[in-house]
C-alpha cells in the first residue's frame, strides 16, 4: 500500500483503487493462510479441514430463491455472494433471498467433491441455483479435473431442482 502512494499521488483516483485492490489480495491471502494453518514461508499442511457452509445472506422468514455458491477463495475474498444477493435484491426487492457459500481457499470441484460438505448441502433443501466455481489454476491449465468433477455436481443439483450454473473469473 505504501509503495502505491509513492507511486500515485493521494488525489489521483488510482491511488484509492490501487490501495483497494491491495488491501483485498492481503485479505484474501490471509484468510488463505488462516483457513490452511499455513505460515509465511512454509507450504500448508497436506489434509486440509473441508470448509464450513456458512449462509452468506438472508432476506425473510421463508425465502423463495435460494442459491448456494460452491468454490474457492475468490466467492470468500470478493464477498461474491453477498454482491450477487445485493444486486438480486435491488432488481427485486419484494422477493425473499436464501444465499449460503461452501468455499475454501484454493479449493478445486475435486477437493469439494472428496471433503462431501458441498454434495452435503446440495441435498440438504431444495435450492434453486447452484453456483459452481473451479479452481484458478484448473481454469487456467487443466480443463481436466473440472471435466471430470463438473458433472457429479451437476446432477446432484438437478436431483433436487435447481439449475447449476458455472461461475468463471478469467
Amino acid at each position: 500500500v505504501m509503495f502505491m502512494t509513492k507511486v500515485f499521488p493521494a488525489n489521483n483516483p488510482l491511488n484509492h483503487a490501487c490501495r483497494s485492490l491491495c488491501i483485498a489480495v492481503a485479505t484474501a491471502t490471509a484468510m488463505t493462510m488462516t483457513m490452511t494453518g499455513a505460515t509465511w514461508g512454509q507450504q500448508p499442511p497436506a489434509r486440509r479441514l473441508p470448509p464450513p457452509a456458512t449462509t452468506v445472506e438472508t432476506s425473510g422468514d421463508s425465502p423463495t430463491t435460494k442459491i448456494l455458491f460452491i468454490g474457492q477463495s475468490i466467492f470468500m475474498a470478493y464477498n461474491t455472494p453477498h454482491i450477487f444477493h445485493f444486486l438480486a435484491k435491488s432488481k427485486r426487492p419484494q422477493e425473499q433471498f436464501l444465499v449460503e457459500m461452501v468455499a475454501g481457499g484454493g479449493y478445486s470441484l475435486k477437493d469439494h467433491y472428496e471433503d462431501g460438505t458441498a454434495l452435503r448441502e446440495i441435498k440438504k433443501q431444495r435450492w434453486n441455483y447452484v453456483i459452481i466455481q473451479e479452481s484458478t489454476a484448473n481454469q487456467i491449465i487443466n480443463h481436466k479435473p473440472y471435466e471430470q468433477y463438473a458433472p457429479f455436481f451437476d446432477q446432484e443439483a438437478r436431483k433436487v431442482g435447481a439449475q447449476p450454473l458455472q461461475f468463471e473469473c478469467y
